[in-house]
């Protein structure tokens, strides 16, 4: 990649984060009513943990760009962390975060999958 892609990557991440990290109304969500009614107080404890969830979410995605930020900024972007190849440009056009090239993520998800076929074949034996 060009320093100019890289440029253009930063600032590309930069406004991400920026937008993530300006969103609160998430965090207005997470305030407890109390509510007489005991359908609406089941809905605004699961509005809440879906509000968490999003939170969540939200908080891995601003650590992820402060990852990938770290990394144009000391020459590590685009090194797959598993086999320090490079990732594919059009992998990092789709996930400017990704931390492994497409090889290495199936590896992880193969293999994760089967973990958790096994636990729910225990869970069920």
């Amino acid at each position: 990649m060009n320093n100019n892609t890289y440029i253009e990557k930063k600032l590309a991440m930069e406004q991400m984060l920026r937008e993530v990290m300006g969103e609160t109304s998430t965090r207005e969500q997470l305030q407890i009513e109390t509510f007489a009614d005991a359908l609406e107080q089941i809905q605004s404890a699961a509005d809440r943990d879906f509000a968490v969830i999003r939170l969540d979410q939200k908080a891995k995605l601003a650590r992820e760009l402060r990852t990938a930020l770290h990394k144009i900024d000391t020459g590590s972007y685009g090194i797959c962390e598993e086999c320090e190849e490079a990732i594919a440009p059009r992998r990092l056009d789709a996930l400017p975060f990704a931390k492994l090239c497409v090889h290495c993520q199936e590896n992880v998800e193969s293999h994760t999958t089967h973990r958790h076929q096994e636990t729910l074949l225990e869970d069920a034996a």
